[in-house]
């Protein structure tokens, strides 16, 4: 995993460069540059699905707090699932509201305002909605954290710390203890010494060790390099050393195609949400 310090020490090495101003910039090129690697494709990284349950007489449900957009919706009632087509837009939905109807077989759905609203409204409580959305992705801006030391058993999903003041905010990091090698997902948060992970922890039972806890963006591991590469190549531009910036966007270039053949998923009827990565001069950059 390349967690945001080793981002911005693979940066400062790169660009030779460790001053206060081009660290403090660092971090705006890295996350724009990583925005455009996630809204070029549809990538079936930044998928996920939830599920809740019908209301009786209601229309509306809550989308998680990071929903971005709507793939696809299926209602459950018992063995039969249904699949409500999409509502163009509010005029039509209005007009399919103009008359309330309740049912158990949902028709059309709509997104509005972080919300997916289903037509008929259900006519009972207990159906399984299963909805396959885009994520919302955050800035990377995070430093390691490696304060005390924790206490790991193989086959356990349980950190306890010693010395740690962990936080909410670590879920969704990643947890590696230092002699293992391995990175593990953060599941849960129970106290300033007690965290939990996704995946039961495969090291040596061990107390004391120290560890890294880093934030990393959703690219896949083999791929987390490329907004740092990216940045770097803007760097250069900014020198007006174009050779070395055509290199290092070239380089970032091939990684993004080899990342599209193994993780790229045609599954949205809907272009490409961001731009794709701007290519100032034609003649400068290979654009793929």
């Amino acid at each position: 995993m390349l967690g945001y310090t080793d981002s911005l020490t693979m940066y400062q090495d790169l660009t030779n460069n460790d001053e206060t101003s081009n660290t403090r910039l660092f971090g705006y090129r890295y996350n724009n540059r990583l925005r455009q690697v996630y809204g070029r494709h549809n990538w079936k990284f930044l998928e996920e699905q939830g599920t809740t349950s019908t209301v009786a007489s209601t229309q509306f449900y809550d989308m998680p707090y990071n929903f971005k957009k709507l793939i696809n919706v299926t209602q459950t009632n018992g063995d039969t699932v249904y699949s409500p087509k999409k509502c163009p837009d509010r005029a039509t939905w209005d007009l399919l509201n103009s008359s309330s109807t309740t049912s158990d077989i949902p028709e059309w759905y709509f997104v509005w305002e972080n919300q997916l609203g289903l037509y008929p409204k259900s006519s009972s409580a207990g159906n399984t909605i299963t909805y396959n959305y885009k994520k919302r992705t955050k800035d990377i801006d995070t430093a390691d954290y490696t304060t005390g030391d924790v206490t790991v058993t193989n086959g356990s999903t349980t950190v306890t710390g010693n010395g740690t003041t962990f936080t909410a905010g670590m879920v969704g990091r990643w947890f590696k203890a230092d002699g293992d090698g391995e990175w593990y997902k953060i599941a849960g948060f129970t106290s300033t010494t007690v965290i939990t992970l996704k995946d039961s922890y495969e090291g040596t039972t061990g107390a004391g060790a120290s560890y890294t806890i880093a934030e990393v963006c959703e690219l896949p591991e083999d791929f987390q390099d490329i907004p740092v590469i990216l940045a770097v190549s803007d760097y250069y531009r900014k020198e007006k050393d174009l050779k070395t910036a055509r290199e290092f966007m070239n380089d970032a270039q091939e990684q993004i195609v080899a990342m599209k053949r193994r993780y790229y998923g045609a599954t949205e009827d809907v272009a490409v949400i961001d731009n794709e990565i701007p290519i100032n001069n034609p003649n400068l950059f290979v654009e793929l």
